[in-house]
């Protein structure tokens, strides 16, 4: 909804969060603070695109 306010969006790319960070912090000696967070299903990462697009529209809409 938040980002249906500007007109300059023209694409939108939904990622998954992912853990392939996680031995890069390792050999830095870096505490990984996202170590508990468990990496995203990449099948929901299309519903979760459609509730950005939808949030977009109906402020789109709110905004006509």
């Amino acid at each position: 909804y938040f980002i249906g306010q500007f007109s300059n969006i023209k694409a939108l790319d939904v990622l998954p969060y992912h853990t392939m960070g996680t031995v890069k912090y390792e050999k830095l000696g870096m505490e990984y603070r996202l170590k508990d967070v468990p990496a995203m299903d990449k099948n929901l990462v299309i519903e979760k695109k459609k509730v950005v697009l939808q949030g977009i529209k109906d402020r789109r809409a709110q905004m006509q």
